[in-house]
């Protein structure tokens, strides 16, 4: 046994001091070419999968300083941050004063999110509305509301004949496409006596890739009167700012049907809630594979025929193709492993780049991400890019004719 693990391990360094050999000299091309193939296609992983978790770690509508979501149990974290038409929670203004009242909740607001077409002069665009109560430290969706009427003044305490307050916040998204401004006159289609006036105009922090999703923020009690959820006083979430982690257990008791979110449960776990962010970390390793193995079967299977004499030599001399193949195996394996460290690090610029571009022109948050765990991925696809190539490589060693090739010499 123990001869057996010296051999081997004397094929592996021979694997390695070939490789190292090559790339010492001028013969290097094919190699580095493999390695380039092998980084690409890691980089390309590590920038798609750190969006899919970033994906996934931000489905909810938030903003700074929010703790926790409270959702309808039916609720998924692919479809809280437009949640039109889901599942409801009722009396969300008592219910918002009580949350309020809970030791260590620093502020609290109910959500309703809806799609309404709104209308400025001849433009007329659908948007996400969001009715919220106003509160000071907790944005939605990154809009404000602190130029919003503090409390809900046409909610008059559940007869919704109060002041018609008609503020509005518009993200640049919606203000763009109904080219509004601050002091605009909104309207609503279909709803001759509502009309908004444009209080602030603000990036929002919900994007899709088309950029900044149209979203604009009202007062709940008008939001329900425009959409149907004065009956029930209903909301689709509670999004809740508190430094204090105990109050969770009180929060998860107010509605019996309702589970809490903590902010930042996203990363790696996320990706498990979210199909979308699934699918695309899972599209996104089956072609850094895919190209990886390509590249590296194409480029070494080369260097390979290009070196059968060697190989020819070694068979000659009594090496079995056995051992032929670890010795070819170490050296796709360490050229994918070079690839994946250079990949890695190729990778964690375009994470730093998109977050840049999206900071810039999309959202005030980071996109992407780049967690510790992204590192062993990386190199575990590499490696298995390595693996999936080598069988091809030996293959191509096999049929190595040895008489002929050393006639030949």
């Amino acid at each position: 046994m123990r001869s057996r693990l010296v051999g081997f391990a004397g094929l592996v360094g021979v694997g390695l001091r070939r490789l190292a050999g090559r790339l010492r000299s001028g013969n290097r091309r094919r190699v580095l070419l493999s390695v380039t193939g092998v980084a690409l296609a890691v980089a390309l992983l590590v920038v798609v999968s750190g969006i899919s978790l970033g994906l996934a770690s931000s489905n909810t509508v938030y903003g700074s300083g929010v703790d926790y979501w409270i959702v309808p149990e039916s609720a998924s974290a692919s479809t809280m941050a437009i949640d039109v038409g889901s599942a409801q929670l009722g009396a969300a203004h008592p219910t918002s004063e009580r949350i309020a009242g809970i030791d260590g909740v620093d502020a609290v607001t109910p959500v309703r999110t809806s799609l309404v077409r709104l209308q400025a002069g001849s433009a007329s665009e659908y948007v996400v509305l969001l009715g919220v109560l106003p509160q000071s430290g907790v944005s939605v969706a990154g809009l404000s509301t602190a130029h919003l009427t503090p409390g809900d003044p046409y909610y008059a305490n559940g007869s919704y004949d109060g002041e018609w307050t008609g503020e509005i916040v518009l993200s640049e998204g919606a203000a763009g496409l109904l080219n509004a401004t601050n002091g605009s006159a909104v309207g609503v289609a279909g709803e001759a006596n509502a009309s908004f006036t444009v209080a602030d105009v603000q990036r929002a922090s919900t994007a899709s890739g088309a950029g900044q999703l149209p979203v604009a923020v009202v007062h709940l009690a008008e939001s329900q009167a425009l959409t149907g959820g004065t009956a029930s006083d209903t909301a689709d979430q509670f999004v809740v700012a508190t430094d204090t982690p105990a109050v969770k257990d009180d929060l998860a008791a107010v509605y019996p049907q309702s589970r809490v979110v903590a902010s930042g449960g996203g990363g790696l776990s996320a990706i498990g809630t979210s199909k979308l962010a699934l699918a695309i970390a899972v599209t996104a390793f089956v072609v850094a594979v895919v190209v990886g193995t390509l590249f590296v079967a194409t480029a070494l299977g080369l260097e390979v025929a290009a070196d059968r004499a060697t190989y020819a030599t070694l068979l000659a001399i009594g090496l079995r193709t056995r051992s032929l193949a670890v010795v070819v195996a170490t050296q796709a394996v360490a050229v994918t492993l070079l690839g994946g460290v250079l990949g890695l690090v190729l990778g964690g610029g375009g994470v730093v780049a998109a977050n840049a571009l999206a900071r810039r022109y999309l959202t005030e948050s980071a996109i992407a991400a780049y967690p510790p765990a992204i590192v062993p991925y990386g190199l575990g696809t590499a490696v298995a890019v390595g693996l999936l190539a080598t069988p091809y490589l030996v293959w191509l060693v096999t049929r190595t004719d040895v008489l002929d090739h050393l006639a030949t010499e």
